[in-house]
């Protein structure tokens, strides 16, 4: 199996980087022209290389894994090797090494197709390769581990396998379990796997994502070496549990300390510095003496409601990251509500009602608890949205000072940074707030009127 992937391995995904190359060629033939052909050609959101090669490493370490243990305990052999003068831990690490060892040897083969990569784009952004080569040999070590440990429950390598899938398939689906429940939707979304190598592709390395990946290593290769020492030593099943829940612990222990933001570091391996905050930005966040405080207020009735949905706050928070980099002790708060709202399609599927009749309705379909809602004037106690038009709206809050970051009905719907710094000056220094001036009877459109103009100059 080993020496067969090693032959397909290369032929696949050298087709689609062929692809990717060729694709790129002909638009650059037909008139346009890019300025970041490393990352269109290896980090693609919706295609590239590096995510081609993370979907096969999902299909093809499972079966190299699952007979690492699993074919020791078929034929008996592994009673040899626990009653010879051996240490678990040995057995346990030396498989692990020669798949550590196997990874290697795919990541050349991956960082050879990056070499030809060089012959065909100028300039070509080293580290941000380097970058996402590492993500995905510590996702090989990752699956390694995984199915290292569910090869030793079985005697049947398929079923090692198909186990393997089933705890990668898992890992990558957690995270959008009990995303409602705020205590819950942080341990499950610390769980997740998904996602963790794309910031490697993408560019961005934190030591968040390194140590989970530690963490999962270690974990796995723990348990599998307990499971083979309770096979060789008799225990009593009290002292089983506390061992494993002790490795749980420690392994939960040393996960929330790396979540914390002042304890994360971040290193940007882009040439273009895409994942940091520019200089005016970086320099404006540093003349910050008190934390800054963004509360988005989240009205049920808005139909950009599902922007600031529960299940999507670990995904919303995600997207400061580059803010939260800089300042790390910046709280996020969600507070949601219902009042009226330009949402004409849900007002026409329940002509009549009032919005608090619609506002249980929506509750109940979006599976939400009615009684954390706030009513209209609840909310107005806190601030006044109605200028706002009771829309998906951020709040940023600087000591007694307060502005809004808006959401926009755009292809870009969330504010960037120009944005969030615009917003960032108003609290800072508001005698450094702009005048915008709109010129009229030029015969230029309207500012408040949509469609064609009036005026009859052409």
């Amino acid at each position: 199996m080993a020496w067969l992937i090693l032959i397909v391995f290369p032929i696949q995904i050298g087709v689609n980087f062929l692809y990717y190359i060729q694709m790129i060629g002909r638009a650059q033939r037909m008139g346009n022209h890019f300025d970041n052909v490393t990352s269109m050609v290896f980090t693609g959101l919706q295609e590239g290389f590096y995510p081609g090669v993370k979907g096969t490493l999902y299909f093809y370490i499972p079966l190299l894994t699952m007979g690492l243990i699993s074919r020791e305990l078929h034929s008996g052999s592994i009673k040899l090797l626990l009653s010879s003068p051996i240490k678990v831990r040995d057995i346990v690490l030396g498989k692990y090494v020669a798949m550590m060892g196997y990874g290697a040897m795919l990541l050349l083969i991956i960082c050879a197709y990056c070499v030809a990569g060089s012959f065909f784009i100028t300039n070509i952004d080293w580290s941000l390769l380097a970058s996402g080569a590492m993500g995905l040999y510590l996702l090989i070590c990752a699956y390694s581990a995984i199915g290292l440990f569910m090869s030793s429950l079985t005697t049947y390598q398929v079923v090692a396998a198909i186990s393997t899938l089933a705890v990668l398939a898992g890992l990558n689906f957690v995270g959008g379990l009990f995303s409602g429940n705020d205590t819950v939707r942080h341990i499950t979304y610390f769980l997740s796997i998904a996602g963790r190598t794309e910031q490697f592709i993408f560019g961005l390395i934190s030591t968040q994502d390194i140590v989970y990946f530690l963490i999962v290593i270690g974990f796995f290769l723990a348990i599998t070496g307990m499971r083979l020492q309770d096979q060789r030593e008799a225990r009593p099943t009290s002292t089983r549990i506390l061992r494993y829940l002790g490795l749980v612990g420690i392994c939960f222990g040393i996960g929330y300390l790396s979540t914390l933001p002042m304890l994360t570091g971040y290193a940007d391996m882009t040439a273009t510095k895409a994942h940091t905050l520019g200089p005016q930005s970086r320099e404006l966040i540093a003349s910050m003496d008190k934390p800054l405080k963004v509360t988005t207020y989240v009205n049920i009735l808005d139909n950009n409601y599902y922007l600031g949905a529960p299940e999507k706050k670990s995904e919303d928070e995600r997207i400061l990251t580059p803010y939260r980099r800089f300042m790390p002790d910046m709280e996020m708060e969600y507070v949601y509500y219902y009042d009226f709202s330009n949402n004409e399609g849900l007002y026409k599927n329940y002509p009549g009602e009032s919005d608090a009749a619609i506002a249980k309705k929506v509750a109940d379909i979006q599976d939400l608890d009615y009684k954390k809602v706030l009513k209209p004037e609840e909310v107005k106690k806190m601030l006044d949205l109605g200028p706002e038009e009771n829309r998906l709206v951020r709040s940023l809050q600087y000591g007694d000072k307060q502005t809004f970051l808006r959401y926009y009905n755009d292809i870009r719907i969330y504010p960037g940074e120009q944005e969030f710094t615009a917003a960032l000056k108003r609290l800072i220094t508001p005698d450094a707030i702009p005048s915008v001036t709109f010129l009229t009877g030029n015969g230029e459109r309207s500012i408040t009127k949509a469609g064609m103009r009036t005026s009859s100059v052409s």
